[in-house]
């Protein structure tokens, strides 16, 4: 059992004196390791970036969507998604990040359409005022939305294009909640 120890305990410091070395040393290599992923989609007209440690689930609409849903992408924690597919229970899924896109082809403006389209935008279920925005130099509307989670939500319109961008988040100090902010700010729009 000593010996077992006396091995666990190298094995620590060999480990925490890598770790400490490769920060000092190797910052570079730690930064590569940590920089965020990207998701670029010319077809809709977007572009974002998010951190590691998420997943990035993406999917089309199906025919029983409204035809005016494009695609939906959906951001959930690492553990959180390994934790959701090896459930075999039936359960509701974990807060996450959730980007979708409409066409917009009557142009209109985000409030008129979170209004129009309250089954994806929530905004029956506002908390406070909506206050207008901007994301990536297009104009926006930005909510609280109270539902399974709290969600900020934002409702963006640029080029024939509607994008709904929800953060989910069980309280204030989760990594989703944290994360979300520069998630928001990484949204450009491309041509």
């Amino acid at each position: 059992m000593n010996k077992l120890l006396g091995f666990f305990i190298l094995l620590v410091a060999l480990v925490g004196g890598y770790l400490a070395w490769a920060a000092l040393g190797n910052s570079d290599e730690l930064a590569a390791v940590d920089a965020p992923r990207e998701m670029r989609a010319p077809e809709l007209g977007f572009e974002f970036s998010y951190p590691r440690g998420f997943v990035l689930v993406e999917r089309e609409p199906s025919g029983q969507d409204d035809r005016s849903l494009q695609h939906i992408y959906t951001l959930m924690l690492e553990e959180e998604y390994e934790d959701l597919v090896q459930s075999i229970e039936p359960r509701e899924g974990p807060p996450a990040i959730v980007v979708m896109v409409f066409t917009n082809d009557g142009g209109m403006l985000p409030r008129a359409w979170a209004d129009s389209n309250a089954q994806y935008s929530n905004i029956a279920l506002i908390s406070g005022d909506a206050m207008e925005a901007y994301v990536g130099g297009a104009p926006a509307i930005r909510y609280m939305a109270d539902g399974l989670y709290t969600a900020e939500t934002y409702v963006i319109a640029h080029g024939g294009f509607i994008y709904l961008v929800a953060g989910q988040f069980m309280d204030e100090n989760s990594a989703m909640r944290r994360d979300f902010a520069p998630f928001v700010d990484s949204i450009e729009f491309i041509q």
